[in-house]
């Protein structure tokens, strides 16, 4: 017999639970950890209406503590829910340690070294992706000195290697610089640090992962692809001028050049009054919508399987320059820098505020 009252209230669940299906997997951004404003000059600032990355605040608030102590040789962090080798040292500052090594490394440490007791066997630890790596980096102080005071130990302010292929060159990786917070690319065979992760990322700030699907060596980042999995299609045009990102739920302008080139503060400036009708936007935006992203947006953006632009190749945004683009945030140990990303590789390194010339990007929205 037809049940009115449960149809009903099978119309009733669906409304409520659909919208949560139609948004599975997507990724919240965490904050970058910057509280801090700076002028052009590098001086400390009051935040509000600035726009700028310690003014916004967006992303996912950090767990205090943000890390936790195992007592077994471990740290897990709690914003991403990763579990790090305590002792980020323990393999050295070894010749020989190139790329290859740095992922046998990783992957045969188990329970007993290391001093781990977790019962950890040969498989269990990996090298970390890029994206997993640049999760550590607290864009407000230098991530060496603050992560020794987090639970970590030995935590060198120098280069980590990541399991991250340059895809333009087979013979250079990414690695993470744990002193200054950049991302970049070096020769495989060059020496540089192992810090070896474990576990599955999971809420409150997922990791997504990185683009790469084709493998340069043993579980390395295209063969174990770590991390939330790409919506298909990543991106989708609005018509309206905006692109609105299915992975963070970021909305962008869709034009990557509306602006030309601008010093920081013009780039700050310029994206916190962008409103319809500029740039194209038929979105009824006002002013104090949009804004310019901070490091981690714009590093989110970056597909690793692509350069040239190093976005995924079906993306529908116009305009877009192989080249430097700024964000809201400020390179914390010189703060006359602000941290820019290039859209050619998704390199993310630091540029004068008052003397380089980037590219403008605005951003709105998200979670």
């Amino acid at each position: 017999m037809f049940n009115r009252g449960r149809m009903i209230l099978m119309i009733v669940l669906l409304i409520l639970v659909l919208p949560a299906l139609s948004m599975a997997g997507t990724v919240d951004l965490p904050q970058t950890g910057q509280v801090t404003c700076y002028d052009a000059v590098g001086s400390v600032i009051a935040c509000p209406s600035t726009g700028q990355d310690g003014d916004i605040l967006a992303g996912v608030s950090w767990p205090l503590p943000r890390f936790t102590d195992n007592g077994d040789g471990t740290v897990t962090d709690r914003l991403t829910r990763l579990i790090w080798l305590q002792d980020a040292h323990c393999f050295g500052k070894r010749i020989g340690t190139t790329w290859t090594q740095a992922l046998s490394d990783a992957n045969s440490l188990a329970d007993p070294s290391c001093s781990l007791t977790d019962g950890s066997t040969a498989g269990d630890w990996r090298l970390p992706n890029v994206n997993e790596l640049e999760s550590l980096i607290n864009a407000e102080i230098n991530t060496a000195t603050w992560l020794n005071g987090q639970g970590f130990t030995n935590v060198q302010a120098s280069f980590y290697w990541s399991s991250s292929t340059r895809v333009e060159n087979k013979f250079f990786a990414w690695f993470v610089d744990f002193w200054r917070g950049h991302v970049d690319v070096s020769l495989k065979k060059f020496s540089y640090k192992v810090w070896p992760v474990r576990a599955s990322t999971t809420l409150p700030a997922e990791i997504w992962d990185t683009g790469q699907v084709t493998s340069y060596d043993a579980r390395d980042d295209g063969a174990l692809e770590r991390g939330i999995e790409w919506h298909t299609p990543r991106f989708t045009d609005n018509s309206d001028g905006t692109v609105t990102d299915n992975l963070t739920g970021l909305i962008w302008l869709r034009n990557a050049n509306c602006f030309g080139v601008r010093l920081w503060t013009q780039a700050l400036s310029e994206a916190n009054s962008l409103a319809d009708p500029s740039c194209s936007l038929t979105d009824g935006s006002a002013a104090g919508d949009w804004r310019l992203p901070n490091r981690k947006e714009f590093h989110s953006l970056t597909d690793f399987s692509q350069y040239n632009p190093a976005l995924r190749s079906d993306h529908p945004f116009a305009n877009v320059k192989s080249n430097y683009y700024w964000s809201s945030s400020t390179y914390a140990i010189v703060t006359q820098f602000a941290w820019d990303v290039n859209m050619y590789d998704g390199l993310v390194d630091y540029d004068s505020k008052l003397y380089f010339g980037g590219y403008v990007w605005p951003v709105r929205a998200g979670h």
